[in-house]
């Protein structure tokens, strides 16, 4: 210490301590803390859907917060739940709490939506990669093999849910 000094040391130590907390952070939430997404194409035992235009990727999107919420448009419907990272790479989302969009409309989803199928499998997704670059993010664990492929939204606060 006789160059540094004790005064030099306590330094370096904070410095250190700030910068590992930062670079971790990331790591602590898998990822997905204070990020969103858009649809850009589902895999499925049967069927392939690739979303065709900006869009048709905006009427489906997920945004993750960094205190274990998530909120989410399937298409015609806007809602909020929960998210728990359960392991590496492994999630569990709450139930869903999902409404209309645009108040009190009787406004249909479209006939070739992924409404029904996203609600239906949204509770039995259990695990998430990403891939090119951490851009795309990957949700599956269906036991049919099924997966989403989402990229990523930014700024965070740009994820196309009315009212939310």
């Amino acid at each position: 210490m006789s160059k540094i000094g004790k005064k030099g040391s306590v330094l370096l130590l904070v410095v250190l301590s700030i910068s590992t907390g930062c670079l971790s952070y990331p790591d602590h939430l898998g990822g997905l803390g204070d990020r969103s997404y858009k649809l850009v194409k589902f895999t499925g035992r049967d069927r392939t859907v690739t979303m065709r235009d900006e869009d048709e990727k905006a009427k489906y999107t997920v945004a993750f917060t960094n205190d274990g919420k998530v909120k989410v448009r399937f298409d015609c419907e806007s809602g909020h739940g929960t998210w728990t990272l359960t392991g590496r790479n492994q999630l569990v989302f709450g139930p869903l709490a999902l409404s209309r969009l645009f108040g009190a409309t009787r406004r249909v989803c479209s006939p070739d939506s992924l409404h029904d199928q996203l609600v239906r499998h949204w509770p039995l997704i259990r695990s998430y990669t990403f891939t090119y670059e951490s851009v795309q993010l990957v949700l599956s664990g269906m036991e049919d093999g099924s997966a989403y492929y989402f990229e990523m939204i930014y700024p965070f606060w740009r994820i196309g849910i009315p009212g939310h």
